[in-house]
């Protein structure tokens, strides 16, 4: 995808390492942190270019070493920092938003995070989460991934009941399933081949993939 398409959010959940973090922030158009995150911009010298939120986790210090980005308060406390981010990185036509620091720390945070996934799902944009170990996103209809053999991948019906679902190029293959959060799931699946699908007829699912070393 074109690099000016591409959003990168960091918020303040548990801290990517700067390792997994530094290619992605390369290779965006645009890189927003969420208030409080900008503190680990600072530790990894990395200078975003909006900082965003209602900014009462961002110090005096960290503010004044950013003093050449773009900082923007939003006062709304209907909203948390991340919803902001992504709703700006939207605003601004971006199509493919990937969140660091999405996960972690406070389980609370960490729900009503991906609960964005759901919000955001209709809205012509492709949100993605990306910690030290896993990249998560929601799907419906069908899909296809690419990885390695063996690499885990896990099927979440979150958001619902999921009717149908087939899979091919599992270990643990699923025919025609129903699945349901407390019920049935596929969790710590694996790929059996390089590439494996994924098809539903109804409802999302919410997709955690092993992530790769690059």
């Amino acid at each position: 995808m074109d690099k000016g398409k591409i959003a990168l959010i960091l918020l303040d959940g548990e801290k990517p390492s700067l390792d997994m973090l530094e290619p992605y922030w390369v290779e965006s158009g645009i890189r927003v942190c969420a208030d409080g995150a900008a503190a680990v911009c600072r530790e990894y010298s990395l200078q975003p270019d909006i900082i965003l939120g209602d900014l009462d986790s961002l110090d005096s210090a960290t503010k004044a070493h950013f003093a050449a980005s773009k900082i923007i308060e939003i006062t709304d406390q209907d909203s948390t920092d991340g919803e902001k981010a992504v709703q700006y990185c939207i605003e601004k036509g971006f199509q493919s938003i990937n969140l660091f620091g999405a996960l972690g720390k406070r389980v609370d945070h960490t729900l009503y995070n991906l609960g964005l996934l759901k919000k955001f799902d209709n809205q012509g944009v492709d949100l993605t989460f990306i910690s030290n170990d896993d990249i998560v996103f929601l799907m419906s209809a069908t899909r296809t991934f690419t990885a390695s053999p063996g690499t885990r991948i896990s099927l979440l019906p979150v958001f619902g009941k999921v009717e149908n679902v087939t899979t091919k190029g599992l270990a643990y293959a699923l025919q025609n399933e129903s699945l349901e959060l407390g019920r049935h799931s596929s969790i710590s699946n694996c790929f059996k081949k390089d590439t494996a699908s994924v098809t539903l007829s109804s409802g999302r699912l919410l997709v955690v993939i092993e992530k790769q070393e690059d």
